[in-house]
């Protein structure tokens, strides 16, 4: 049975963010293909709980995680990004994983994740 994952409203807020940013500096099929991207980590992360990908954070709290979205270039169903710049931070709330940002990966989680933040 597939894992079940969930955004925070701040998570969908990034994703707006990051698709726009591609479309605006690259164009419509770039912004598909990150699209795609994004979709296809959702559903490799969620589905990922016992693997080294899913790297912890301790640093941002005892729960916290985070997925790179390089782990999941070969999977989209678009045309390949080559360069994944972006990391989901998330934490398992029983058998959903809830994604509660999508940073890019040279900012400093630590300015942006909340590890006592309800995720809604």
């Amino acid at each position: 049975m597939p894992a079940d994952f969930r955004l925070s409203q701040a998570a969908l807020n990034d994703i707006d963010d990051i698709l726009e940013t591609s479309y605006r500096e690259f164009g419509e099929l770039a912004r598909q293909r990150y699209g795609a991207l994004i979709a296809a980590a959702l559903r490799h992360a969620a589905n990922s709980r016992d693997t080294i990908l899913l790297k912890r954070r301790t640093e941002l709290g005892p729960d916290i995680l985070s997925w790179h979205l390089r782990n999941s270039a070969i999977r989209s169903s678009g045309e390949r990004v080559k360069r994944p710049r972006h990391v989901f931070y998330c934490r398992w709330e029983g058998e959903r994983l809830a994604i509660g940002r999508v940073l890019y990966d040279v900012m400093d989680p630590r300015l942006h994740v909340d590890p006592d933040a309800s995720w809604e």
